[in-house]
């Protein structure tokens, strides 16, 4: 698949740990120069401990002030973004809509949608000047069938769906690629919680949990964070130079939620 080497400068907002972290060190090893964005502070820690050579920071996602000025300070520290991949979501609590808040619908939108178009905005112009980029967001399988008493998370990977498609439309004529991965249920600490949380409040095993959660996967299987980071390379790779508004599944064929 290859590398290719115009991709100088990288940032992964939501970078500190699970799939954006995989992100991030991945492009690190291909020789990019990486900076993620992060608002937990012990994840970006541990980042930094295990890998000095990725630049860290502490940013909230959602607030725009904070993504402009740390995107800023990173093009005037090494010069015009090349990959931005935007991992950042807030799921928010199950409940009826009816139930839902104003506030917790706000900022269920701002964390998917909102957090993209912050730093989508600021890499734009720096992309143009130099002739190309490549900005991958990430929505989910649930776009796709739908996921009950959780609809503003739902909404949210819409639009971002939505931000993706007519991005690229708009970019392209510069060079610019947008894309969106749809991840399933990856195998990682919220997976797992969610397995174990489920588990107790029901009185059932976590393996029983875990088999009917994927029993609506056509693959009757979970997805290794180093998947995810494959569709990530293969993204900002030569071989999909002409991919741009696409839609990307990696979730074993989801067929239902519930």
């Amino acid at each position: 698949m290859g590398h290719d080497p115009v991709h100088k400068i990288a940032v992964v907002m939501g970078g500190g740990s699970s799939v954006g972290r995989g992100i991030a060190v991945a492009l690190a090893d291909l020789g990019l120069k990486v900076h993620v964005a992060d608002i937990v502070q012990a994840d970006l820690d541990d980042l930094v401990a295990a890998r000095p050579d990725i630049v860290c920071r502490n940013v909230d996602a959602i607030d725009p002030v904070a993504v402009e000025t740390c995107l800023q300070e990173i093009e005037r520290t090494d010069g015009p973004i090349d990959v931005l991949v935007n991992t950042v979501g807030i799921g928010g609590e199950p409940r009826p809509i009816e139930e839902t808040t104003v506030a917790e619908w706000d900022r269920i939108i701002a964390g998917s949608a909102g957090a993209a178009f912050y730093a989508i905005r600021q890499v734009v112009p720096g992309m143009k000047a130099r002739g190309g980029g490549c900005i991958i967001n990430f929505s989910s399988c649930s776009t796709k069938v739908g996921l009950p008493l959780r609809t503003p998370y739902v909404a949210a990977k819409y639009a971002l769906e939505g931000l993706t498609r007519n991005l690229a439309r708009e970019l392209g004529p510069h060079g610019i690629r947008v894309n969106a991965i749809l991840p399933g249920a990856i195998d990682n600490d919220r997976f797992r919680g969610i397995v174990t949380s489920r588990a107790q409040h029901i009185g059932r095993s976590e393996r029983d949990v875990e088999a009917e959660l994927l029993a609506f996967v056509s693959m009757r299987t979970k997805i290794a964070i180093e998947e995810i980071v494959g569709a990530v390379l293969y993204l900002m790779s030569p071989a999909a130079r002409h991919v741009t508004g696409q839609l990307l599944s990696v979730d074993g064929n989801v067929e239902w939620e519930n």
